[in-house]
């Protein structure tokens, strides 16, 4: 897909039909290959780029009988192209004869600027909800238009479907949305298709749900803000502190600030898989930093100055004390 695109890329992932041990002994002693199970033998960091290296898959078997599929089910490069979730995503190079092989018109789909699904989207969605987080992504990061028949599927299945998604991959996944620098298309797509209370299931308990969600879509363009100016990293924590931030603000009104936070978490949780490490810093940043929507807060061991730019420098409120400083920066 890079390839076609022009785009520059170190993330290169591979197939093959050759067993562990015969891909294993291709590398130096200095880069093992780290076996994670039986098809996908795992990655080999090396540098400057990371190689993922699996057997061919085979077609999930829930495809079969809805939409047209090889007869032959023995895994091969056919079938594991099947695996993949979108037709620009199965787009194979192979380096012997430096063709692109392309079984399912994926650089049609770039030429189109079009997401599409494999197979029947309704299966493909429903089987792989992972691929409708996915859609979004990619529709944002290339600003493609999304197909009529995927599009229905998504307007009328998407958050029905969305309850199956892991809640063990929720955080990572959806916080790439928000540290992807185009974090403003991706949430004016969740609106569209209306999956903001997937994100944030606080919003179906909130008085001001209205309110909350417009707080939201503002906030992913501060976010990329943030991205663009390459001198801020959004942590996992900072994102969903964020987030939160609105409802924990409305419930702090009738509850006491630590059964609020509680309260927030719960919510969260049954969509996300929260980890005690997690939680803790979440809590720190809306107690402490987020006093309004864009604060940041860096630790400092004594002391520290916050430049955003000389064009905005006037507008920068710096604090700072013994152990962190705070900088607002959704002013801009």
């Amino acid at each position: 897909r890079d390839f076609v695109m022009g785009t520059p890329s170190n993330d290169f992932d591979f197939v093959t039909n050759a067993s562990y041990e015969q891909c294993d002994s291709l590398f130096t002693p200095n880069f093992h290959l780290h076996a994670v199970g039986e098809t996908f033998f795992g990655g080999v960091e090396m540098p400057n780029e990371y190689i993922d290296l699996a057997k061919y898959s085979a077609v999930p078997g829930v495809y079969y009988g809805h939409t047209p599929l090889p007869a032959d089910r023995t895994p091969s490069l056919i079938t594991d192209s099947f695996e993949r979730d979108m037709p620009f995503n199965a787009l194979y190079f192979d380096p012997y004869t430096e063709e692109i092989l392309d079984f399912h018109g994926g650089i049609r789909s770039i030429y189109d600027r079009e997401i599409k699904s494999m197979v029947n989207p309704d299966i493909q969605m429903k089987t792989d909800v992972n691929s409708i987080v996915r859609s979004i992504r990619f529709a944002a990061r290339y600003e493609y238009s999304i197909d009529k028949e995927l599009d229905k599927v998504l307007r009328t299945h998407g958050m029905e479907y969305l309850k199956n998604y892991p809640k063990n991959i929720f955080i990572s996944n959806l916080t790439k949305l928000f540290n992807s620098g185009y974090a403003q298309r991706c949430g004016k797509l969740l609106t569209e298709y209306g999956f903001w209370p997937f994100v944030v299931p606080s919003l179906t308990h909130s008085q001001q749900a209205e309110q909350y969600q417009r707080y939201l879509i503002e906030q992913m363009a501060v976010f990329d803000k943030e991205v663009n100016w390459k001198t801020i990293d959004n942590s996992k924590a900072y994102v969903w502190a964020t987030l939160l931030k609105p409802r924990y603000t409305e419930l702090s009104a009738s509850l006491s600030a630590e059964a609020a936070l509680a309260k927030v978490l719960e919510e969260q949780e049954t969509t996300a898989e929260l980890s005690d490490s997690l939680k803790d810093e979440i809590a720190k940043i809306i107690n402490i930093g987020l006093s309004c929507p864009g604060v940041r807060i860096l630790k400092a061991s004594f002391w520290a100055v916050f430049v955003i730019s000389k064009e905005i420098r006037r507008k920068a409120i710096t604090y700072s004390s013994h152990i962190s400083f705070m900088a607002i920066a959704n002013t801009i």
